[in-house]
């Protein structure tokens, strides 16, 4: 038997892999799911048992203990120790290949991770073909060497293309933005039914090539794709399909090149229909729209979606709070205000002791608003939760309060990560493409080495704004830039800074080297 599989029985037809995942998550902290999976007939109808898999064999024990013979939905659950998983492939028997291996890790990788993935790094090829085909010329006049840089050209079609396939994934429910985005390690809102395919040959996809492929696993699919070609989506009627084709497709050679599979992220608006299993499709709710609010001031949004948590144990730490609310709503962060405690520690420093309440900031005042009416009266660690919209928002350090105020009037731009045969005309290229420019510099080494990062300075605020969202994804010469908004008072001195250490550290390595080079003779020689 299996020591962090377990076999679920005597389950009602009507369960669903969310509400497992709410009842399993719930017997211990900081539960991980590897896997859910409820078997069902050939009408797609529940058989009334499951398969739950645990990454810890303690949370697989925890929820024996604490889940077998439980009241679930009118039923008395059954909670059991289950076989390990049945080796279906060939690959998994017998002796395998690194090769083989490494496909196999990747694989259950796929089928388990929840981190998002970048979705808007584009083929050099199929950014060629669309603009092309968006421009009506050929792949060679794109590639010319005459007129303006080549790598230039790329660039702006690659910002174009990730724009638009941005736009068309938002129009159908999908964001490529939590993929994208600086927290996309958290714990995305993924579609169980939809798959986001990735990676695509631009000339050789079709959508007819792609429904024989994914039809292969149900009759009910759809398959629908960007102008651009470069991704698509394929939808399921059902959970399991989705779930089967994703098992045999993810990595597997379509053409020539691998295709990348993972599960759909879902917009906030589309959360309650897309997440389910296919069974459970509803509209917003007008409670949903009654509540939604127009968000133009950033800090009073802040303060509207932040829910003040009070009577918390003082044994409760940021990670289980955050736990206790991720499992009903988007959280973005939690807080938990500390102060000094009156006793040392070994090393004589103070310990600090939680002040009994806490704040914990969500994505909108829809889901903030969800928080309350849910968790309103639960227990963490022995203690009922008193909730509440909260009249102060999250503190934020104060580099991200200068970096905030600072964006709200800056023109210049840091871009960091520039490639080192770049130049600054192809900058001014580049940039001057989303608005005047006044001034762009490329920092140099003493012996005239580049530094690889760059400031470009805009004559407006808007200007630098739309330069940043449309290239911050963009490629240069296969390096991605990365931008932020710079210090226009402190960045020379800190170029200074750097120099000089950049100078005395090169005096020290030839001063070394010459001492090295002395050579030393001892009375015997």
């Amino acid at each position: 038997l299996s020591d962090t599989r377990l076999f679920v029985r005597n389950l009602p037809y009507s369960t669903t892999e969310e509400d497992l995942r709410d009842l399993f998550s719930s017997c211990a902290v900081n539960v991980h799911l590897t896997e859910i999976h409820i078997p069902v007939d050939d009408n797609h109808r529940n058989k009334g048992y499951a398969f739950v898999e645990f990454d810890s064999k303690d949370h697989c024990k925890k929820a024996v203990e604490t889940l077998n013979g439980v009241d679930f939905q009118g039923r008395l659950l059954h909670v059991l120790p289950a076989r390990d998983k049945p080796i279906n492939e060939s690959i998994e028997s017998g002796h395998r290949t690194h090769k083989q291996q490494k496909l196999l890790n990747l694989h259950k990788e796929a089928l388990s991770t929840t981190i998002g993935h970048n979705a808007s790094h584009l083929r050099t090829d199929t950014v060629v073909h669309s603009l092309a085909d968006t421009l009506g010329v050929k792949k060679s006049d794109i590639l010319s060497t005459e007129g303006s840089n080549v790598a230039v050209r790329v660039a702006l079609g690659e910002a174009h293309v990730i724009e638009q396939n941005k736009a068309w994934c938002a129009s159908h429910g999908i964001d490529l933005e939590g993929l994208d985005s600086a927290n996309s390690l958290k714990q995305l809102k993924r579609s169980k039914t939809t798959i986001l395919v990735k990676n695509l040959p631009y000339g050789d996809t079709s959508q007819q090539e792609l429904l024989k492929l994914f039809g292969a696993y149900s009759d009910s699919v759809n398959v629908s794709m960007p102008p651009s070609k470069s991704l698509a989506l394929i939808e399921y009627a059902h959970g399991n399909d989705a779930k089967q084709a994703f098992k045999k497709l993810a990595y597997k050679r379509f053409r020539h090149v691998p295709l990348y599979l993972e599960w759909a992220p879902v917009s906030a608006e589309n959360t309650e229909t897309a997440t389910g299993n296919g069974d459970k499709m509803a509209n917003k709710s007008t409670e949903e729209k009654e509540i939604a609010v127009e968000e133009d001031d950033e800090e009073a949004a802040d303060m509207q979606r932040t829910v003040f948590v009070k009577n918390l144990n003082f044994k409760t730490t940021e990670a289980q709070l955050q736990t206790h609310f991720a499992r009903v709503v988007d959280v973005r962060a939690v807080t938990i205000p500390m102060k000094k405690g009156p006793l040392k520690d070994t090393a004589g420093e103070h310990k600090y002791l939680s002040m009994g309440y806490g704040f914990v900031e969500c994505s909108s005042l829809v889901e903030a608003k969800k928080a309350i009416k849910l968790l309103s009266g639960k227990v963490i660690d022995g203690h009922k939760l008193e909730l509440k919209i909260s009249s102060k928002q999250i503190m934020s350090s104060p580099r991200e309060d200068a970096r905030k105020s600072i964006s709200k009037r800056n023109t210049k731009i840091m871009v960091r990560n520039v490639p080192f045969q770049a130049t600054r005309s192809e900058l001014v290229d580049l940039f001057s493409s989303y608005g005047e420019l006044k001034k762009v510099r490329l920092p140099k080494k003493f012996d005239g080495n580049l530094r690889g990062f760059a400031f470009v300075d805009f004559v407006t605020h808007n200007e630098a704004q739309n330069a940043m969202q449309s290239l911050s994804k963009t490629h240069l010469y296969g390096r991605h830039l990365v931008m932020d908004w710079a210090e226009q008072e402190d960045d020379v001195d800190d170029l200074r800074e750097k120099a000089k250490r950049d100078i005395s550290k090169t005096k020290a390595v030839e001063l070394k080297q010459r001492q090295n080079k002395k050579i030393r003779f001892t009375e015997d020689g």
